[in-house]
């Protein structure tokens, strides 16, 4: 009996994913491909960490795709987030679940959280500071720069990156009762994550100069600062796979 009822359970589980992502994809939130993409991350966190640490990519997912909407998109960007964003998002905490299924160790359940935190952050901040922001300067060299163009940070956004990486750690605190310290990293690196990402942007994403204006798509002669072929995907995935190993060293300690 129990057998039934836990394959009853995952079939269920199945099928709800399968609709929620047929979903996504008629909403215009995920490509197809990234819709696939998506599903094997459902099942696989499903499986590995339990129904309840869905939570996170649903939130980023969610929140993510709405805050999407307050900004002017290209044609591509209105049919959702293709599979190379969410592979770039959501491939970190899937390296997480690898670890913990290998040992087993309670600190990449933590590092899964973190990087969603991370990630949510991240677009959170990105997407009110074009939207609402009023002054946007480059991270690293502190001069003015146009408002959506990566490495550019304003107060308002700011503030929604660090809110948004508040929340992925109360959640972590009330529903996997993650403790004060691991809550204050979670936070903390969710935050800092998401700064180490406009950093990452600002120096070596591929910006270009066509049109009299400077872009993130174009072609290799019109390079004017970063690596030809590095765009926002490399930056993301990057910046939360650094923050991930910051995360393992602090949690470590603690």
């Amino acid at each position: 009996m129990e057998y039934l009822t836990s394959t009853s359970i995952h079939l269920y589980f199945l099928v709800g994913i399968s609709i929620v992502v047929v979903l996504m994809n008629a909403l215009r939130w995920l490509h197809a491909k990234a819709a696939i993409a998506t599903w094997l991350m459902g099942v696989a966190i499903f499986f590995v960490a339990g129904i309840s640490y869905l939570v996170y990519p649903i939130l980023f997912v969610l929140i993510g795709s709405l805050a999407s909407k307050l900004n002017p998109k290209s044609e591509a960007e209105k049919l959702g987030r293709g599979i190379w964003q969410v592979l770039a998002n959501g491939g970190p905490s899937i390296i997480t679940l690898i670890l913990f299924s290998i040992t087993q160790n309670q600190i990449y359940l933590h590092l899964f959280i973190l990087s969603y935190a991370v990630a949510l952050s991240d677009t959170t901040s990105s997407e009110f500071g074009k939207r609402f922001g009023t002054r946007t300067i480059d991270i690293l060299g502190f001069s003015p720069v146009e408002k959506g163009l990566s490495g550019g940070i304003s107060v308002l956004g700011t503030l929604m990156g660090l809110a948004a990486s508040s929340l992925i750690g109360f959640i972590a605190a009330i529903s996997h009762h993650a403790s004060g310290s691991s809550l204050f990293w979670i936070i903390l690196l969710g935050f800092t994550g998401m700064l180490l990402d406009s950093a990452l942007g600002s120096a070596f994403q591929q910006k270009y100069y066509a049109n009299s204006q400077i872009t993130e798509v174009g072609k290799e002669e019109n390079l004017i600062k970063g690596i030809h072929g590095f765009d926002n995907n490399w930056v993301n995935f990057i910046s939360i796979l650094l923050t991930l190993m910051e995360g393992f060293l602090f949690l470590s300690l603690t």
